[in-house]
């Protein structure tokens, strides 16, 4: 079993090198607003959780990232194999997360009962 911290630790350079492979070398324009929040491994490092969000509310879009995600998804994890050091490359599952939506709606709103109290 691996301790908590190298959990972490991997998590946080899967992110990281996922985020850099997006951001300059994925060239599906339908992968373009993806932004990754979050990567989760499991205990035992063979899985890696990848959330992502997305800047928009269109669930066309939305559909055509997961499509996207499932064409690229092998590419990827060969793409981990050859720049990370470890010893298992983990399999990649992709999540869509929200939270960034649920929190600028949560803004939208505080920011709509403040105008209507008259408050700055």
């Amino acid at each position: 079993m691996v301790n908590d911290t190298r959990v972490q630790k991997v998590g946080d350079l899967v992110k990281e090198e996922l985020a850099q492979v997006f951001l300059f070398h994925i060239k599906d324009p339908s992968l373009s607003l993806l932004t990754i929040t979050y990567v989760r491994m499991t205990p035992d490092l063979r899985i890696a959780r990848v959330y992502y969000s997305v800047m928009a509310d269109d669930l066309d879009k939305k559909n055509a990232i997961e499509k996207g995600l499932s064409r690229v998804k092998g590419w990827l994890r060969n793409w981990l194999a050859d720049h990370l050091r470890l010893r298992f490359v983990p399999e990649l599952e992709f999540f869509y997360d929200d939270s960034t939506l649920y929190g600028m709606r949560i803004d939208s709103l505080l920011a709509k009962l403040k105008k209507e109290r008259g408050e700055e």
